[in-house]
């Protein structure tokens, strides 16, 4: 399985953290279907307002599938939108 994956955005999804952690609040996570494999996966969204950028229905790139990115229950992490990598957007 390769690191990077190509997908397109299924659904955009706000996971609950627990209420008793210090860290608690609303992760960014997106539910992402996997072009090559089908699959559907959660997908970390990192960076503060970089969730307003994805809509449904855009083509991703995701890295990842082994470890768990923040504490929610994604195993991928968001690379690229419609081409255009989460760097460039931030600097907008």
């Amino acid at each position: 399985m390769s690191s990077h994956q190509s997908g397109v955005v299924i659904e955009r999804v706000g996971h609950r953290k627990s209420r008793t952690s210090e860290n608690s609040g609303v992760a960014k996570l997106l539910k992402v279907e996997l072009i090559k494999t089908g699959k559907e996966v959660l997908v970390f969204v990192p960076g503060d307002g970089t969730l307003n950028y994805v809509d449904v229905n855009d083509k991703v790139i995701v890295e990842g599938g082994t470890k768990k990115y923040g504490d929610s229950d994604a195993k991928y992490r968001l690379v690229k939108v419609a081409g255009v990598s989460l760097k460039k957007l931030d600097k907008i």
